[in-house]
Formats: C-alpha cells, sequence, structure tokens
C-alpha cells in the first residue's frame, strides 16, 4: 500500500511508509491530528498550519473607544483605520526543527504477538508521545534554559570530531548517566549533540556521538581549556514557550502574596481582577478558561472539602463541577504546579510547518549489526501568544 492509500486507514503507520516519506499535505493534515489530539491543551489551542518556516499571522487590534454619537446630517469626521500589516497587528510564527528518533529490533518486530501489526502500535506511541513533548515545549520552553553547570574541555577539538572529553564534574552532580546520555552541548557559539556519556573517573568522561553544529549553528575549532556548558534538556531550550512569553506584556498575579502561596478562592478572584476588562465583556468571555496541573485542581478541591459548606460536601462526593467563578478548569500536567494561567484557548497559537517528514531504515552497519529498525519524525514548530493582555499568569503557588 502507497503512503495516499496509507491515509485511508484510521492512524498513519509506520509499516506502510516508504523508507523516507516527506507527507502530503493531506497526509500532514492527518499526521497533526493524530499528535495534537493526544494532549488537553493541543486540542483546545488554536493551531495554524505553516506554508513557510517564517509566516506572519494578520490580527486586527483596536484598543480605543471607537463608537461616537451620530449627528444628523453632519459626517462623523474621523475614521477608524484596521490595519493588518506591520509588527505591532501581527503575529510571527519562526518553525524550529525538532525531531522524535527511536528504534525497535528485528526481533521485537518478529515475535510480538501483534505481529505485522506491532509497528501500527509503535506509531501510534511515538505519535502519542510526540503530542505530550510538544505539550511539555509549548509550556516550558525556554531558550535559556541551560543548566547551571560548566565543564572543561579536555584537549583541542576540530570542527568534525565525535568524541569531546571533559573533566570537572562527577556523575551525581547533574549530567545524566551513560544510558540515559542524550542531550546538547554548548562550546563558545556552537551547539553540539550527543547520544552517549562514557565515565573515565568520577569527575572526567567522554560526550560520544556528537552531532557537531546542531540547531543551525556553526562547528568550530576549540581550544583547551574552554568551557562547556551543559543543556540540562534536550527539548526545552528550542524555543521560548508560553510561560516565558507570558512573563512580559501580560498580566501577572504573585500568587505566594495571598494565602501563603496555599490556593485559595482569593487566588482566582485576583487572576479575574487581573485581566483587562474589555476580554471579560459579552460571549468572547464564556471561553476563557483557568489551566493548571491536576495536582494544583486536586489542592484547590482539597481547600473547597475542608469548607463547612455545601460546596465542601458537593466536592467530597464528587458531585461537583468545580467552575471557578463560573469559569472551567483545564487540566494538563504540563503545567508547573506553581502556575495558573487564564485566557481563552485560542489565545494560545500553535504553529507548525506543512513539511513533515517521517523515515524509517534498518540499513547501515550499526543497524544491521544489532539488527535494529530505525524511525525518526521531522517536524518543524512554533508557539505564539496573539494578545498577552488577554491573559493572566498566576505564579507562587505551594
Amino acid at each position: 500500500m502507497d503512503n495516499t492509500r496509507m491515509l485511508e486507514k484510521a492512524v498513519i503507520t509506520t509499516g506502510e511508509l516508504a523508507s523516507t516519506a516527506l507527507l502530503s499535505p493531506t497526509q500532514a493534515k492527518k499526521f497533526i491530528q493524530q499528535v495534537f489530539d493526544a494532549t488537553p491543551t493541543l486540542t483546545i489551542a488554536r493551531r495554524i498550519t505553516m506554508p513557510a518556516t517564517k509566516y506572519n499571522i494578520d490580527k486586527i487590534g483596536i484598543g480605543r473607544r471607537i463608537a461616537r454619537k451620530a449627528t444628523q446630517n453632519t459626517a462623523p469626521g474621523f475614521t477608524v483605520p484596521v490595519v493588518t500589516t506591520g509588527a505591532q497587528v501581527q503575529v510571527q510564527l519562526d518553525a524550529q526543527e525538532i525531531i522524535l528518533p527511536w528504534e525497535v529490533s528485528l526481533q521485537s518486530l518478529e515475535d510480538t504477538l501483534e505481529g505485522a501489526n506491532f509497528e501500527d502500535t509503535l506509531m501510534n506511541m511515538m505519535t502519542s508521545q510526540l503530542g505530550v513533548d510538544l505539550e511539555d515545549l509549548y509550556w516550558n520552553g525556554d531558550t535559556t534554559n541551560y543548566a547551571a553547570v560548566t565543564l572543561d574541555l579536555v584537549g583541542n577539538i576540530d570542527a568534525v570530531v565525535t568524541s569531546i572529553s571533559f573533566d570537572g564534574l562527577s556523575v551525581a552532580s547533574g549530567l545524566p548517566s551513560a544510558s540515559l546520555g542524550y542531550g546538547y552541548i554548548v562550546i563558545g557559539t556552537e551547539r553540539i549533540a550527543y547520544t552517549g556519556i562514557t565515565w573515565a573517573t568520577t569527575t572526567s568522561g567522554t560526550f560520544t556521538g556528537c552531532t557537531r553544529g546542531a540547531d543551525d549553528t556553526t562547528a568550530a575549532l576549540h581550544n583547551d581549556p574552554s568551557a562547556i556548558t551543559f543543556v540540562g534538556d534536550a527539548l526545552l531550550p528550542t524555543l521560548n514557550g508560553w510561560i516565558v512569553q507570558l512573563a512580559t506584556g501580560s498580566n501577572l498575579v504573585d500568587g505566594s502574596l495571598i494565602n501563603d502561596g496555599n490556593i485559595s478562592k482569593e487566588h482566582f478572584s485576583a487572576i479575574i481582577r487581573a485581566m483587562e476588562p474589555k476580554y471579560l465583556s459579552g460571549a468572547a468571555a464564556a471561553k476563557f478558561r483557568f489551566i493548571m496541573h491536576p495536582i494544583t485542581k486536586v489542592k484547590y478541591l482539597d481547600y473547597l472539602a475542608a469548607r463547612m459548606t455545601g460546596v465542601g460536601d458537593a466536592v467530597l462526593t464528587g458531585l461537583s463541577d468545580v467552575k471557578p467563578y463560573g469559569w472551567p478548569i483545564v487540566e494538563t500536567t504540563a503545567m508547573p504546579q506553581s502556575t495558573i494561567v487564564f485566557t481563552d484557548p485560542n489565545n494560545l497559537i500553535i504553529g507548525i510547518h506543512r513539511d513533515i517528514r517521517i523515515s524509517k531504515t534498518s540499513e547501515g552497519k550499526d543497524l544491521v549489526s544489532r539488527r535494529a529498525r530505525y524511525y525518526q519524525i521531522d517536524a518543524r514548530i512554533d508557539c505564539k501568544i496573539e494578545e498577552k493582555l488577554a491573559a493572566v499568569k498566576c505564579t507562587g503557588l505551594v
């Protein structure tokens, strides 16, 4: 079955893909749906399919009174320009490349009870995991998310070596073990991806499987001594997520100053009062949601249950659909427990470039020797807040 006929099925499968497949627009749309159905936020956020890696979304912003008293037989003497071009009235999406690599042994494919269907199951698992990872990135992405760990380069290296030796740090000081040794390091302005760590002593070792000049940086010569910055997460530094974006230009509430940070109705009251009033009038207000971690909601339910009221009794018996001041709660494990965001989910923009590639291969000396099959999904994505003033971020909860 070719890739087009494959899309007639309920989901995209790996077993029927060519060795390298650039998905058609129809396939890409189905793949995006399959990924984004995996998580709460991605289901309700506004999705934009980007025809190019940089793509501007026009928006109409009217920030002043435009209605006037009419005077009969007299022209109004003014017009209201509705401008949809320019930096102030556009949101620019700038897609960053991400990959989802995985492999499976051919023995697993041969021996599993699902037989040939195992690849389909595997594809479903990987696309669901990609959705979970993307939700984490969209909320918590931070381009400055480097761990506060500095290593020392051992020996000079050229721009092509794939093994980089270091010292100055113990296994227990923050780097993952060799079995979990994937991530990024930064030397100068060059980002370097690695797939393993070999420890020589308790304070020195070697990054192996290095990809030089990662993320469109330039591979370069580096001399000893040079500092190596360890990137504590392989995904989150890709882009600034919604939480980082809301740190400036939005409405902020310091939840630690209310009830010592223990969630209460006063937190929700403060969040609502911090919102620009114009966004909470009319039918549009009904679209707003409180977005929080499930544990944060549980803490609020505990707060309500502790109150000797009818609402507390309803919470204890599971009969209450809790809506603080009438607005529903959306739960996502991607949200930090210390944070609540109040906004219309359509204010959260997800951009994904339409060129999505799914590859698989069992060729190459390493894969053949290990009897393994390698898969990889390549995509370009971004996220933005359309109107920061139409959102409130509450932090400092305990």
